[in-house]
């Protein structure tokens, strides 16, 4: 019978167990869901800027599980469950908001690029301005939070999805237009003549669309900014088969003058072997010309060497001396031969340097031709390296 008793007892007692057990992992459970919630609320402010705290709802509800004897395991769960749906709703709506923050920066971005500012319409302001009032409310939970995010975003991809669909066609557009100026540039005055009625065509209808841009009133400006691509894009093939061709005549304008250029890099090269010749024989004809016509001097010492002649005075009857007449006459002879014979070698000799002055000037003067065709060569190089850059 005692065995019996304590069998029982023991039961009795581990069932206790078990139940305090359970009651104490319910406690914690709510502890730890109610911290959470803490944390949940805390990332909301008031109008002070000061962290939400749980709504008196809640914590009451709370104090009551924890502190009442008649709260059953089930009110617990209960409660449990709902303050996880709460934090649910919350972690929905924090997730909802940083897409809706992604989009409103993404859309401010693009209007910053083309230097306009972000007008909230209506609507978004009206939902916007329930915002304070719905998180200082005494039943404010996630699933009022989670609801504002769904309604915000919600309009917001209303009043951004216009302008997200002509964006890329506007800077498509704004691109043109830069390609078409850029293009133009490149005409002549005569050639610009040509497309000044498609440009004002092109730029009249961009005003328009600016007007409209700075409206924000993209799906009318929508249909506007399809139109100038087509436009624009029609003027640039246009232009652009005019540059092509004239790219091409500069292609073949830039290989003719190098080829050109090589030609005359040539003939001054032979200019300059040519020059180098002259000079070398100019300078030869003017040691030449600088030589002197020496010659040697003509011996008028002969009559010295004729002796006189003994002559008989036939009167006195004695002799005396008489100048060797034979002999002075052939001298005097000699003489005047080697002096002809000495004017006509010096004579010689300075036709012969009047033959080089003219031949030394006539190559001076070649020299010189040479020189003014080696300079404009020169010239011309200098012209045709400056093309080629």
């Amino acid at each position: 019978m005692k065995v019996i008793f304590n069998f029982v007892l023991i039961t009795i007692l581990t069932l206790i167990s078990a139940s305090s057990s359970a009651k104490d992992q319910e406690t914690d459970q709510l502890a730890e869901v109610m911290a959470s919630l803490k944390s949940a609320y805390s990332r909301y402010v008031n109008q002070q800027r000061k962290p939400l705290h749980i709504p008196a709802k809640i914590t009451d509800e709370y104090q009551a599980l924890i502190n009442s004897s008649a709260t059953t395991a089930e009110d617990k769960t209960k409660f449990i469950n709902k303050a996880k749906q709460n934090l649910a709703n919350f972690k929905a709506a924090a997730s909802i908001a940083t897409e809706t923050n992604d989009l409103y920066e993404r859309y401010n971005m693009q209007l910053m690029r083309l230097g306009l500012k972000i007008e909230m319409p209506a609507n978004i302001k009206a939902i916007d301005s329930t915002y304070m009032s719905m998180v200082e409310s005494d039943d404010f939970t996630g699933a009022n939070i989670l609801d504002f995010e769904k309604r915000y975003q919600a309009a917001l991809k209303d009043f951004t999805e216009d302008g997200f669909e002509v964006f890329d066609d506007l800077r498509e557009l704004q691109g043109i237009i830069y390609v078409s100026g850029r293009n133009m540039g490149q005409l002549t005055d005569e050639q610009k003549n040509e497309f000044n009625a498609e440009v004002d065509k092109l730029y009249a209808k961009y005003d328009e669309i600016d007007a409209l841009k700075k409206q924000q009133k993209w799906l009318t400006a929508a249909e506007k900014i399809r139109y100038g691509i087509s436009l624009g894009n029609a003027l640039n093939s246009k232009i652009e088969i005019i540059l092509a061709k004239q790219e091409q005549n500069k292609e073949q304008e830039r290989t003719e003058f190098i080829e050109r250029y090589q030609a005359v890099e040539l003939q001054i090269g032979e200019i300059n072997t040519q020059l180098k010749k002259l000079t070398r024989k100019i300078e030869a004809n003017v040691e030449e010309y600088n030589e002197p016509c020496t010659r040697d001097l003509v011996e008028y010492s002969c009559a010295s060497r004729c002796p006189d002649l003994k002559e008989r005075d036939p009167i006195f009857g004695h002799y005396k001396n008489v100048p060797n007449r034979q002999c002075l006459s052939r001298c005097n002879y000699l003489e005047e031969q080697e002096q002809i014979e000495a004017d006509r070698e010096t004579e010689y000799c300075l036709d012969d340097k009047r033959r080089i002055k003219r031949r030394t000037l006539a190559i001076n003067d070649e020299k010189n031709d040479l020189i003014d065709k080696y300079n404009r060569l020169v010239n011309e190089l200098r012209s045709i390296e400056n093309k080629l850059r």
